[in-house]
């Protein structure tokens, strides 16, 4: 069984390179912060799998189409030099407007995305732990693995313990290099 780093995206791997703070509306806008690049390679040099986790609230405030959504996650999977080939993401916090999440796929130059439905009744939205479900489920590993979580915000850490995770605060995973 593979150790597993999931990982949010904005915030914890990007950030807009235009407009700090702001959502990316256009893949171009997106940049690996600072020193990203070495912890995942780190990561990968010890053997660990690597997903990212992500809201991508942008979509349902009508900021960012779906389409700018998914080539984003291709661009951030691209920029982290194809060490994550998998991504999933949910672009509404609305249960009643039928809850969806996406898996991103970019494996060998082959890419990929399809609406996922297994765990929606867990709740995709962080906090919920829908998406980190689909993750363990499609890795074929548990929470009681050498599973961690890695995000910026207090709904990350919310879905890291609704999951059963191990959480690190972004910040603090790209300046300590004791998690591996």
């Amino acid at each position: 069984m593979p150790n597993l780093l999931l990982l949010d995206r904005d915030g914890t791997l990007t950030q807009n390179k235009v407009r700090p703070g702001d959502y990316v509306n256009d893949p171009s806008e997106i940049e690996l912060i600072p020193g990203v690049l070495e912890r995942l390679r780190g990561y990968r040099d010890a053997g660990w799998e690597m997903a990212i986790l992500s809201n991508q609230g942008g979509i349902e405030k009508g900021l960012v189409s779906l389409d700018k959504a998914i080539a984003g996650m291709k661009t951030t999977m691209s920029l982290a030099g194809g060490m994550i080939e998998w991504a999933w993401f949910c672009p509404s916090a609305y249960p009643s407007r039928g809850e969806t999440a996406f898996r991103v796929g970019c494996v060998d130059g082959f890419e990929s995305w399809n609406c996922c439905q297994d765990f929606a009744e867990h709740g995709y939205r962080k906090p919920l732990p829908g998406m980190a479900l689909a993750a363990l489920d499609w890795f074929r590993v548990t929470p009681t693995d050498q599973v961690v979580f890695v995000g910026d915000r207090p709904e990350d850490e919310a879905m890291a313990s609704n999951a059963g995770l191990k959480f690190i605060n972004a910040a603090d995973w790209r300046t300590h290099d004791d998690s591996h």
